[in-house]
């Protein structure tokens, strides 16, 4: 505005300084002046507008700005919050058993089944419980054709002589319906014989494992059965509080923070009283000194391992080939709805 006010006012000034119609100094003065306006007037124009345009340009830019990162907060906020609910799931997830099988006083095949399945793909097989009476022909009657071979087996259960545990194992026993019309020393007699029938089969399971047999007596009360494997464990509560033989248990898949908290209660060895290795290299005396310490005569291991093959073996021989035909079986029925729809 100051070169514009500047150009016009020197215009009369010029005129009136220098004189003569055609003076050439008056003239190049005139011309000199009003190119001086003409400029000044054309570049507060030009300012103005480009100050206009710089202006919406920029009213522009944070306008677009502004929806773009309201857009990007959207989304952001969007799969922030699909990643919370997608990590809560997970930690739910891993809580939860991989299944679950109800109580039951007969041969459950589901639980069989799966039981069955996760052994075969094992080299390891943990127990823990009161006797592990199936243990032995669990081990007798594995798929040899199974994808793993069987290479440490471990097992926990009730020492005979522990009071404590002796104890809670018949109070536990005495929870059942068809129990509670014995009396303690015949409970008692029952555990006693479960106990020694397991020491002799798994004598009798020792080829089937590459590796060897551990076996611990657990001086204190024995108050869960679990079955670990490499994918997953299954863990039973006995703590007296059902009446049915078997009762209902949880199955956590390997990776599951309850599968490494059971797990690492077989790396704990402090409650042992007695303990015995089993191997196609053990010598039968070492398998009478722990039967004779059990208050057993080794006289009685065939008597032990007839009762056993009779009563255990051979309900796990029929009741194992109709168990893994479970999947096959579902199957079928699942194909004959189908076609029947």
């Amino acid at each position: 505005m100051l070169c514009v006010a500047g150009g016009i006012l020197q215009l009369p000034v010029v005129l009136l300084l220098i004189s003569g119609e055609h003076s050439i100094w008056r003239d190049a003065a005139l011309a000199f002046s009003t190119g001086v306006a003409a400029s000044a007037v054309w570049w507060a124009f030009f300012s103005r507008y480009a100050e206009s345009q710089g202006k919406d340009f920029l009213e522009r830019e944070l306008t677009q700005q502004r929806a773009t990162l309201s857009l990007e907060l959207q989304l952001n906020r969007k799969l922030l919050v699909e990643e919370m609910e997608e990590g809560a799931k997970r930690w739910r997830d891993s809580g939860l058993p991989r299944d679950i099988y109800a109580a039951t006083e007969g041969f459950d095949l589901r639980f069989n089944h799966d039981l069955t399945e996760d052994f075969e793909r094992s080299s390891r097989y943990y127990f823990c419980g009161r006797s592990g009476i199936y243990v032995p022909a669990r081990i007798i009657l594995r798929d040899r054709r199974a994808p793993r071979r069987l290479e440490d087996v471990r097992l926990k259960v009730i020492d005979p002589l522990g009071v404590v545990a002796m104890d809670q194992a018949i109070r536990d026993r005495r929870g059942r319906e068809n129990n509670r019309s014995k009396s303690d020393d015949e409970l008692r007699a029952e555990i006693v014989d479960h106990l020694l029938m397991t020491i002799v089969g798994l004598w009798h399971a020792r080829e089937h494992v590459r590796g060897t047999i551990r076996v611990w007596h657990e001086s204190t009360s024995v108050v869960k059965r679990i079955e670990l494997f490499e994918h997953a464990v299954y863990d039973a509560n006995i703590d007296g509080r059902g009446t049915t033989a078997f009762p209902s248990t949880g199955c956590w898949a390997a990776g599951q923070p309850g599968y490494t908290r059971i797990g690492g209660e077989f790396d704990r060895k402090d409650q042992a009283s007695a303990s015995l290795e089993i191997s196609v290299s053990t010598e039968r005396r070492e398998l009478d000194k722990h039967l004779e310490r059990l208050g057993c005569d080794p006289g009685r291991f065939d008597e032990l391992w007839e009762r056993y093959r009779s009563k255990y073996l051979q309900r796990m021989e029929k009741g194992l080939p109709r168990a893994r035909a479970l999947e096959i079986v579902e199957e079928t029925r699942a194909l004959e709805e189908i076609g029947s729809g």
